[in-house]
């Protein structure tokens, strides 16, 4: 008998230490969970804001990339357009300069009937051919971006034909003095004197009626 009395105090008193424990936890849970809920919601909140801000990001850049290939497609056609002329003019040989949607280009070699990359034009071509063929672009280019602006753009040229031998220096400078100035105000920078007096000598009606000539002498200090 006394066993089981003491059986039964020992699972009164476990009962009692369970109760506690159940009373402790039941106390923590009731001051914890509404802030831990709060928590929870703001959480759940800010992560379907973030999803919703992901997704429109990603359907932002398609739009976007959407509109610059049809920009750069606009691009590259209204450069195309633009350049031909120049580059007919520097150098009949090659009768197509095309602009691509990533803004690199190819010609036409009409010589020998076959297209070149904007890369085989930096490795094949010599240097006078290859000067010619990157003045036109950046010409073509100029004249694209400037499109809409109120009255001719000034062109600044620095040595254009520095590497082009006679005949081609020749054609260059009768194609800027002679068509490109009729329409832009033409700035040629240029170092070598005795050059342009040998073009003024080979066209001395073109170069009196077109050319403001300014001599430059730097002055150096001991």
């Amino acid at each position: 008998a006394e066993r089981g009395i003491s059986e039964i105090e020992r699972l009164i008193n476990e009962r009692s230490e369970i109760n506690r424990k159940i009373g402790t936890t039941y106390d923590r849970f009731g001051s914890n969970y509404p802030e831990l809920h709060k928590r929870l919601t703001e959480l759940e909140e800010a992560l379907h804001r973030a999803e919703t801000f992901r997704s429109e990001v990603e359907t932002s850049i398609r739009i976007m990339g959407d509109i610059s290939r049809e920009v750069y497609r606009s691009w590259a056609d209204g450069l195309s357009r633009g350049a031909v002329p120049f580059l007919q003019a520097l150098n009949p040989r090659y009768d197509q300069l095309n602009f691509n949607e990533d803004l690199t280009f190819s010609i036409h070699d009409r010589q020998q009937d076959r297209v070149i990359s904007s890369s085989e034009v930096e490795t094949i071509l010599s240097s006078g051919a290859r000067d010619e063929i990157f003045l036109a672009a950046r010409l073509g280019i100029s004249t694209y971006l400037a499109r809409g602006a109120r009255g001719p753009i000034p062109i600044v040229l620095d040595e254009p034909l520095s590497s082009a031998d006679d005949d081609k220096f020749l054609t260059g400078m009768t194609f800027f003095l002679d068509m490109l100035s009729r329409s832009h105000q033409v700035l040629i920078l240029s170092c070598h004197a005795e050059r342009h007096r040998w073009l003024a000598k080979k066209h001395p009606k073109l170069f009196k009626e077109r050319v403001h000539q300014i001599e430059v002498v730097a002055e150096t200090g001991e």
